[in-house]
């Protein structure tokens, strides 16, 4: 220390500032770097890769998004919190933690629910990117595809296998992000991919549209596509329209109304399928042991199909469609939840 103010007895202003920016730099490990300045590029540690984000806009977001969060005393993270380093230049850097609302940024820790799922919407869209899709399908060793409303499914070929990841590989995949419950059309096409990674035993693809796919391992991801995929597996399974009296037939509708109820007016349209998809696994039943008490305590649904319509009358423990009275306990107050979500 003698020997350094020796030398400031000799220097200039600027040497000296020099000087004392070393010793702090010394003294604190490194340069702080505030939480609102724009890094060049964040590397995801994560358990199977390593994700690189270099894009100037998503990284000045994700700073921008971490200047708004209320600061937090330091708190531990668990291991499975998602990791990374933010990269300045070639010698500055900021570790980062995201966590169940929670993000780590350098020494400091900072808090918000909604900033932090936004954060979450950002990475998402390179962590499970086409790639991620394709690479999981590709280290695949048994995958099948089912057809969930005919209850049928078929293990893919060696060719047919091939076949898929040259379909995912060709068609249009782009993570997106959309709120809100995804429910598959029918048949309701699913790919299961098994792998031999103990850790990550299986990937779920959702076939739910022909513009729309659901990853279930990773989270709940939905991926926007073209009909590359969905024309593959109804290639495979056929979607095969179902008899007048059988519940299936229900789903050709384009529109669902309950009618004669003055608290449920709205189009539940939206809810189509899931309205079906309560309707099965019920066993054909008499009227009196569906109904219960009071006859009056009903739904009656209507499902409008080319102009025609087709009524489906639910009731406390069963219901009555094409004439025939099905029971299923509790089928009424389950009605009333799907129609009670917005």
């Amino acid at each position: 220390m003698k020997g350094l103010i020796e030398i400031f007895k000799f220097k200039g202003p600027i040497f000296k500032a020099i000087i004392l920016l070393v010793l702090l730099t010394l003294a604190v490990g490194s340069v702080l770097i505030l939480k609102d300045a724009t890094p060049q590029k964040l590397i995801l540690f994560l358990r199977d890769k390593t994700v690189e984000i270099e894009d100037s806009v998503d990284l000045a977001n994700i700073m921008k998004i971490i200047s708004t969060m209320e600061k937090k005393p330091s708190a531990e993270f668990h291991e499975y919190a998602d990791k990374g380093i933010f990269i300045y230049n070639k010698i500055k850097k900021q570790r980062f933690m995201l966590e169940d609302g929670f993000v780590h940024l350098g020494g400091e820790t900072y808090y918000g629910i909604y900033e932090a799922s936004c954060i979450r919407d950002i990475l998402n869209k390179y962590i499970y990117d086409k790639k991620f899709v394709v690479e999981k399908i590709q280290n695949s060793s048994r995958i099948l595809l089912k057809a969930e409303d005919l209850k049928q499914y078929v293990e893919l070929s060696d060719s047919q296998r091939s076949e898929l990841v040259k379909c995912l590989e060709s068609a249009f995949i782009e993570y997106e992000e959309i709120v809100g419950p995804k429910w598959g059309d029918y048949p309701d096409y699913v790919i299961e991919a098994y792998t031999q990674n103990p850790d990550n035993k299986k990937i779920v693809l959702c076939i739910l549209n022909p513009e729309m796919m659901l990853e279930t391992n990773g989270g709940f991801n939905v991926y926007v596509t073209d009909s590359h995929i969905w024309d593959f597996v109804s290639s495979i399974i056929p979607a095969t329209e179902s008899e007048e009296n059988d519940v299936r037939y229900l789903f050709k509708a384009d529109k669902v109304f309950v009618i004669e109820s003055e608290k449920y007016t709205k189009d539940y349209s939206y809810a189509k399928t899931i309205f079906i998809r309560s309707l099965y696994d019920a066993e054909p039943s008499k009227k009196e042991e569906i109904i219960n008490n009071n006859e009056n305590e009903k739904l009656i649904l209507k499902f409008t199909i080319n102009g025609d319509s087709k009524i489906v009358e639910v009731y406390e423990n069963g219901y009555i469609y094409n004439g025939i009275c099905y029971k299923k306990t509790g089928i009424l107050e389950q009605m009333k939840r799907i129609m009670s979500v917005p």
